[in-house]
Order: C-alpha cells, then sequence, then structure tokens
C-alpha cells in the first residue's frame, strides 16, 4: 500500500482460496492506526463478520486472535486493572469497541483485589470487605497455581460463596 498499490487482497479470518491472504480486520487497524490511511470500512462489525465466517466454515477462531478474538482484550493482571474502564489505551493497542470486540477480567494466580472486586460486581454480588475479598484471592491464588491455569467464572463464584457461608 505504501509503494503505491491500489487494492489489498485479503480474508475473513485468514480463510480464502489461497493461503497467506491477511486477515481483513488485521489490515484494516494496520492502514487505520499504523499508517494512517483512511479505509471507508466500519471496524465495528469485525467481530460479527469473524464469528459468522467461523460459523459458516465450521472453524473456530482462536480465542488470543489479534482484533475479534474472544480473549484479546481480557487481562488477568491485577496492577492497573481498573484501567480497562478509565484508560483502555493505557493497556490496549486499541479500544476494543472499535472493532465490536469488548474487554474483561480473567481471574488466577496473578490477580488482585481490584479483578475480584471487578468479577463480583460483574455477577451482581455485594460488596464486601478489604479483608474478605483477601481471603478470596488468596483462596483464587492457590486454586490457580494448583490447577495451572485460570478459574471460570463457575470455580471463582464457589469460591466466593464458601467464603460467603463461613
Amino acid at each position: 500500500v505504501e509503494a503505491g498499490a491500489s487494492c489489498v487482497h485479503t480474508s475473513v479470518n485468514g480463510l480464502g482460496e489461497r493461503t497467506g491472504n491477511a486477515p481483513i480486520d488485521e489490515v484494516v487497524a494496520a492502514m487505520k492506526y499504523l499508517y494512517n490511511i483512511p479505509t471507508p470500512v466500519d471496524c465495528s462489525q469485525f467481530v460479527e463478520l469473524s464469528d459468522l465466517v467461523a460459523k459458516l466454515a465450521n472453524r473456530k477462531i482462536d480465542d488470543h486472535k489479534p482484533i475479534t478474538g474472544s480473549a484479546t482484550y481480557t487481562r488477568e493482571i491485577g496492577a492497573g486493572i481498573g484501567l480497562m474502564d478509565t484508560a483502555p489505551l493505557a493497556i490496549f493497542p486499541f479500544r476494543p469497541e472499535v472493532f465490536g470486540n469488548h474487554s474483561g477480567v480473567m481471574i488466577g494466580k496473578k490477580s488482585g483485589s481490584e479483578s475480584i472486586r471487578i468479577k463480583m460486581k460483574e455477577f451482581g454480588m455485594p460488596e464486601l470487605s478489604d479483608e474478605t475479598v483477601k481471603d478470596i484471592l488468596n483462596d483464587v491464588k492457590e486454586y490457580g497455581i494448583a490447577h495451572k491455569r485460570c478459574l471460570s467464572d463457575d470455580e471463582l463464584k464457589a469460591i466466593i460463596n464458601k467464603k460467603l457461608e463461613n
């Protein structure tokens, strides 16, 4: 494009009649945000388009696929997790909403108290004392280390409910 190409051949999710065609979402993002080249493409439909093509092609999209992956804008780390809502560009190269995506919080051994509070709010659970949240966080970290992965929402809810019962 910089050398003067008048069109770019792309694909959706890297699928097409030839291998090697770059995904349209990644090309458009690079053109708009790296090279400042305007495009008429409505980026807000990329996740919906990607999901539709994946369904029709019977091919799963990797959760961490750039731009359209369901976990692309998800973070586990506790430090600065609050910035996801207040200043997303401090963490991500783009606002997820620009591409029809969303941010999220994963809970695991690297999580902090703020992450636990965010998830509890997401679940519609009541605010808890700092001490109780720290206890939940300790259990979360032990669970994450023992299972070598992040917790599912159901696993986190079970840990929280166990603390609430005590």
